[in-house]
């Protein structure tokens, strides 16, 4: 009796939901689940059979970790060889992104985002190029597309970014986000693209080639984020129009492009990578408002000279140090560690401090155990007497979220450097967690 109250119960929970009309269903439930598992909501009932389509949320993200771990091979060259571009993996996921767009055309107007994340190469250029401009078409407002060229080290040729047609040019102005990552594209091609892309808010741009010039010349006045990473050839970033919203600015590479900001007054977060002179172009200006600062020092002697001349830094909340200097066996030395007096003393509202005291969190990425890196570390253990978690990770800082290996190195080292890394518990109180990943 009990049992038949139950499913009575959940009968009308089931028709209630049904019950509801098509906007909620569509605008605010199905959304909510990943675009596979909305399209299984189709055999629910004949009601539920044609509402996923009309989702105005089409996300085709590849998860890569569930791909490696449904993958039954399980050496890194098998993985390798499963994985690499324009293989049956591929092929797969270029029919089932197919499908799923081809129906999606056929049953609704509109799209919110777009996404593709593959190992795709240039002999997928003419299924991207239809998926792009159906994107477009459909009024799309964020459009992402990576070819995980970073995951993979061997040479190949990038998938273009095809060219916009004119009939579509107006659409852009509807984009608020664009990612290309891993792409091939001309310098005239991206400026074309930029200059319809009026009401765009977030610019990310990685791994791009032949790309040596970043030109945003028309009007941009709502964009908030730019994000440029690995883009090696670049060699200019102008930013000719004014950027009024402007908060957060990045570009991490080791080239030293020239780089012209006409506007950025309500710039509050920066990354600067090891080359990039802060003290020498259109930002530093706006140094004294930042509340988050990202320098990534390949050489420590790079540094040295730069660090007694930081303005007051009064506003900064965040300040992260990248030292890559550690990874080339240079020397470490007392005052080495002391030169960072001068820049702490500039930030004295600073809450999110990498080498300071007063830290409960230390984490160190790239770990590989070298006689500077202990040292570094078991300083930081004596100093930082708040501390309460210190995480080593010993992955890759430019593998992390490869599907082949984040670590760089054969199973036996990563074992290796992991026992190491365990040996800092001699230096930790019993109250610090010491976290090896």
């Amino acid at each position: 009796m009990a049992k038949g109250v139950e499913l009575a119960q959940c009968s009308e929970l089931v028709d209630r939901l049904s019950s509801l009309p098509d906007d909620i269903l569509i605008d605010n439930i199905l959304p909510l689940f990943p675009i596979k598992e909305a399209a299984r909501t189709s055999i629910l009932s004949r009601r539920w059979r044609f509402l996923w389509p009309r989702v105005p949320f089409l996300d085709l993200d590849f998860d890569a970790s569930k791909m490696v771990a449904a993958c039954p091979l399980l050496d890194r060259d098998s993985r390798r060889e499963f994985f690499r571009y324009g293989s049956r993996a591929a092929s797969d996921y270029v029919d089932w992104v197919n499908r799923v767009v081809l129906f999606h055309s056929r049953r609704s107007n509109s799209l919110r985002l777009f996404r593709i994340r593959f190992l795709l190469d240039e002999s997928f250029s003419q299924d991207i190029d239809s998926w792009l401009m159906l994107s477009l078409e459909k009024g799309v407002e964020v459009l992402e597309l990576d070819s995980c060229r970073r995951l993979l080290k061997e040479r190949y040729r990038p998938c273009r970014f095809p060219s916009i047609q004119p009939r579509l040019f107006p659409k852009l102005n509807l984009l608020k986000s664009l990612s290309l990552a891993g792409v091939s594209i001309k310098n005239d091609s991206l400026e074309h693209l930029l200059l319809g892309c009026e009401f765009l808010e977030r610019l990310h741009l990685c791994c791009l080639k032949p790309l040596t010039a970043v030109n945003v010349t028309g009007p941009v006045s709502r964009l908030q984020y730019i994000d440029l990473s690995h883009c090696l050839c670049v060699r200019s970033i102008m930013l000719s129009a004014p950027t009024p919203d402007l908060v957060s600015f990045t570009y991490s590479d080791w080239a030293n492009p020239h780089v012209h900001v006409e506007l950025a007054p309500r710039l509050v977060d920066l990354f600067i990578a090891s080359n990039f002179d802060l003290f020498a172009h259109p930002l530093s200006r706006y140094v004294a408002q930042l509340q988050t600062l990202h320098l990534h020092i390949e050489y420590w002697s790079l540094a040295q000279g730069d660090l007694h001349r930081f303005p007051n830094l009064s506003g900064l909340k965040h300040l992260k140090l990248s030292l890559a200097w550690l990874n080339y066996g240079l020397s470490l030395e007392r005052e080495d560690l002391r030169g960072l007096t001068s820049l702490i003393k500039a930030a004295p509202s600073v809450q999110h401090l990498t080498l300071v005291m007063f830290l409960r969190v230390i984490e160190i990425v790239g770990w590989r155990g070298h006689e500077m890196e202990c040292k570094l570390a078991v300083h930081l253990i004596k100093c930082v007497t708040s501390l309460e978690k210190l995480i080593i990770d010993c992955r890759a800082p430019l593998l992390l979220g490869s599907i082949i290996d984040e670590y760089g190195f054969a199973k036996e080292k990563i074992g290796e450097v992991r026992r190491n890394a365990l040996e800092l518990k001699q230096a930790l109180s019993s109250k610090v967690k010491l976290v090896v990943i």
